[in-house]
């Protein structure tokens, strides 16, 4: 079953985008502050559009349609990136945990990961 997005999706990168930016200021929450230049690559990468981007407060979730399978990123406080992938809430697939430096290439990964597990469902 294909599910693509049929609006455009700026509106709710910008939300996302700057809920990261404003909790990234405070003290308690600094080490989220990558997930700003993390969120700005995303955006910029085709892939993107076909995205709905949500947050459960330092976790950036990543979904094709609402309610689907979704990945899960976070900025650790130890500065590791965490990758997960969900088939619904509740039901982890899969996970790593990598250097921050190399969390663009997890984002990629999970985001191909993702359309398989869509293809598969």
């Amino acid at each position: 079953m294909r599910h693509g997005k049929t609006s455009d999706s700026a509106d709710d990168w910008d939300y996302v985008l700057q809920f990261y930016r404003e909790i990234s200021l405070k003290k308690n929450l600094a080490f989220v502050a990558p997930m700003v230049s993390l969120l700005t690559w995303i955006r910029e990468q085709p892939w993107s559009r076909e995205l709905y981007p949500h947050t459960s407060l330092v976790s950036l979730c990543l979904s094709l349609y609402p309610g689907g399978p979704f990945a899960l990123f976070e900025v650790q406080v130890d500065w590791y990136f965490l990758c997960q992938l969900w088939t619904a809430v509740g039901k982890l697939h899969s996970q790593q945990k990598c250097p921050l430096l190399e969390a663009q290439e997890a984002i990629s990964s999970a985001i191909r990961s993702l359309a398989l597990l869509e293809r598969s469902s």
